[in-house]
């Protein structure tokens, strides 16, 4: 019995100090790889800030199901920022802001929400520069899905769903499954919108 106990006992010691030894030493900071999978799930809802509450949990969740999969196969996502006011400032230059703060690489795209004015930015990075401009495909998916009837209570959690949709097939028709690189978001041409007007900058 006693030599059961010491056994036992020796087991769990040796597998406590195999779990610690695979975390992260203590004070540093811990950041998931972007491609490895379900169990970083946190990582991509950290890419949607929705100051404004536009949108549910449940829709959030899924936007960033869907950053995920685009990440794993494009080497790309979707940063969602939502805000209530511009506090002043013109959005254009609060979202290429937003994009440098928060990091995108020159393959992602930030869509930049002001449910005040009611109006939305997008800036992607320069690596995208050459399919975006390639057709207008892209700007009319945006303007096609952030219309007026958006901003219409209860509408938005369906409609930036459906955006994602749609941005899932523009992505399979005209973005090549690529090795992600490393290289940080570098400003390129942008698309701005409102809710009556599309202009491409």
């Amino acid at each position: 019995v006693v030599v059961a106990i010491l056994v036992v006992a020796l087991c769990c010691v040796w597998g406590y100090a195999r779990v610690n030894n695979q975390d992260p030493a203590a004070g540093t900071h811990y950041e998931p790889d972007r491609s490895s999978g379900e169990s970083n799930l946190n990582y991509y809802l950290g890419w949607i800030s929705d100051s404004a509450r536009l949108f549910n949990a449940d829709t959030i969740d899924t936007m960033a199901r869907e950053n995920l999969t685009l990440d794993n196969t494009y080497g790309s996502l979707v940063a969602v920022k939502t805000v209530s006011y511009l506090n002043g400032r013109d959005i254009q230059s609060y979202a290429e802001e937003t994009a440098l703060d928060i990091g995108l690489d020159r393959r992602d795209m930030l869509l930049f929400l002001d449910s005040n004015s009611k109006s939305w930015y997008v800036t992607y990075g320069a690596d995208l520069v050459t399919y975006v401009e390639s057709s207008a495909e892209l700007p009319n998916l945006f303007r096609t899905h952030l219309g007026a009837a958006f901003w219409e209570e209860g509408n938005a959690d369906k409609a930036i769903l459906d955006l994602f949709d749609a941005l899932d097939d523009w992505y399979e028709e005209n973005i090549p499954p690529l090795e992600k690189d490393n290289l940080r978001f570098l400003p390129a041409r942008s698309i701005s919108v409102t809710s009556a007007e599309l202009v491409t900058a």
